[in-house]
């Protein structure tokens, strides 16, 4: 876990990049990210593994966000942004 001082160190050094970069976006312990309103969900329940030479279509579903609305992560999850 890097503090800001250490998050602004490697942002200097070009060890991070982070394009465009709000200075409020950084917090003690953080980076504040912004994304666009699509995600594709993954829907690991479906399938025991990922495999990137087969097709599974089921995988990963696409979901659209209105600006004023929330999009909730739960532990466990994994999108696309």
């Amino acid at each position: 876990m890097l503090s800001d001082r250490d998050i602004r160190a490697a942002l200097d050094a070009g060890r991070v990049v982070i394009e465009p970069l709000a200075d409020s976006a950084i917090r003690p312990s953080s980076v504040d990210l912004r994304a666009d309103g699509s995600f594709l969900v993954f829907a690991n329940h479906r399938y025991p593994y990922i495999d990137v030479r087969a097709e599974q279509p089921e995988l990963t579903e696409l979901v659209k966000v209105d600006e004023d609305e929330p999009f909730i992560l739960h532990p466990g999850e994994f999108v696309l942004g």
